[in-house]
């Protein structure tokens, strides 16, 4: 780890002792004069602009920070691991203090940024692990950081789903972030954990094939390069490039065994009007999780191999159906929301860590009570969907009842929680629940959004609720 541990403590690649150089310029003194002026002109001057990769590693993935140094050291460029010793974590709160940061030791060592690295969790732009969690299309999108990025000319993505044709497509997120991209390596379907020969052979190979891919001239030439990775038949990866406005390619596992290479929206267009019946079936399937049909009450609880997972791979790997215009939008088939719906346990349990239900019960038993009617409220940390669907819709109606006698504080205190449920385990609403709400049962991370709704330890009922109405 010499290199990158050089650059990120003393500024740059390479490093001399002063003793060496006071004997060579004393001999060069006595020896050649000329020569001593030349070398001392060429050692003051600043050195020309060299590449510099930044790697953003969201789950401690060691093995994966040496492969992307091994093809580093390769390319001659420097390398950039956040965090480091400076900033402990990946957040929205300290983006911009990390951006500053690498954009300062860029400046110093006169480099440009060349390569992007994200490793960790992922789903729909969304990276996250043990090291923090960052929305590369919302934390990563303000102008001060244009500068930076505008030099970015390839994208290694180790992450689920991160290089869907929809994710690299015109104006895809990766492509509005970073605008002069031309090389972007992810995976089409499911990443391999970051501690596996294949990831890490992905990982380096991905960066040190990326020039041969710039630079073929044809589609045979593209294919061998492709097929040159080492497991790339064991992976589902997605390579796209370009060689220039006109000429884009998109690479997978599943299009190179098929025989496909060059990008054709045409074809494309075709390809997704006959899924029309695969979709409409896990189209189906998923609405009959996400409104908890008899039979359907809860989402399975194995969330790696279930009909409700292969729904959620088909409509990551076809979402681009429908940023085409072919599929009309619906909810059911975003992998936004159905992606909480697979971990749906997950983001029960971690509402119920930062937000809470007893005080939700407490103050559903007094309206209950006050109504007169026979309604039993379930312990909603443990409870399935279909329980909590339906006492979040019966109370939601009740509580806006007027004729029901009942304190207008503690109204209004109920109707602040109802809506924090609404919005996190009946909507599903991706901008409310952390991507660590999902792959983490007990995560660390709140939710932005429902801060104001989380419990505290005053006594009066009011002061759990510091938000006012929306």
């Amino acid at each position: 780890m010499q290199r990158r541990q050089s650059f990120a403590k003393a500024g740059g690649k390479r490093c001399c002792t002063l003793s060496f150089f006071g004997l060579l310029i004393r001999g060069l003194a006595q020896t050649s004069p000329c020569l001593l002026v030349l070398m001392l002109c060429m050692v003051s001057s600043p050195r020309s602009v060299s590449g510099a990769i930044l790697f953003l590693d969201f789950n401690q993935n060691n093995s994966s920070i040496a492969a992307v140094e091994k093809a580093a050291g390769e390319l001659s460029e420097d390398l950039l691991v956040y965090p480091n010793d400076q900033f402990m974590t990946l957040s929205r709160d300290n983006a911009a203090a990390i951006i500053k940061d690498i954009s300062e030791r860029l400046s110093e060592n006169n480099d440009k940024l060349t390569t992007v690295v994200f490793s960790g969790h992922s789903g729909n732009f969304v990276f996250s692990g043990v090291n923090g969690e960052l929305n590369v299309v919302q934390d990563l999108r303000s102008a001060e950081y244009q500068s930076l990025f505008s030099s970015v000319k390839k994208l290694i993505l180790r992450g689920c789903y991160t290089s869907t044709l929809a994710n690299v497509l015109g104006e895809s997120g990766w492509r509005s972030i970073f605008p002069n991209v031309a090389y972007i390596a992810g995976y089409q379907g499911k990443a391999w954990s970051s501690e596996t020969p294949q990831s890490q052979s992905f990982m380096y190979e991905a960066l040190a094939k990326s020039a041969d891919f710039l630079s073929a001239t044809s589609n045979d030439e593209r294919v061998d390069i492709f097929q040159s990775f080492t497991h790339y038949q064991l992976s589902e990866l997605g390579i796209w490039f370009k060689h220039n406005l006109d000429n884009e390619y998109y690479l997978t596992t599943q299009s190179v065994l098929n025989g496909n290479v060059s990008l054709d929206l045409a074809a494309e267009a075709l390809s997704c009007a006959a899924l029309d019946a695969k979709r409409d079936k896990h189209q189906q399937l998923v609405r009959r999780y996400f409104i908890a049909e008899s039979g359907y009450e809860n989402p399975p609880a194995n969330t790696h191999h279930s009909a409700l997972r292969s729904a959620y791979t088909f409509f990551q790997k076809n979402n681009h159906c429908t940023d085409l215009g072919i599929w009309p939008y619906a909810k059911v088939t975003d992998p936004l929301i159905i992606q909480p719906l697979i971990f749906y346990k997950n983001v029960q349990s971690n509402f119920a860590v930062h937000v809470g239900f007893s005080a939700f019960e407490m103050l559903s038993q007094e309206l209950v009570s006050a109504s007169r009617e026979q309604i039993d409220i379930p312990a909603l940390a443990n409870s399935s969907r279909s329980e909590l669907l339906q006492t979040v819709k019966q109370l939601s109606a009740m509580n806006t009842d007027y004729a029901i006698e009942f304190d207008a504080t503690k109204r209004h205190a109920l109707e602040h929680y109802l809506n924090a449920l609404q919005k996190s385990l009946v909507e599903l609403t991706p901008s409310v629940i952390p991507q660590r709400w999902m792959t983490e049962p007990y995560s660390p991370v709140g939710s932005v959004f429902l801060s104001p709704y989380r419990q505290r330890l005053q006594p009066a009922v009011i002061n759990l609720f510091s938000l006012s109405g929306r």
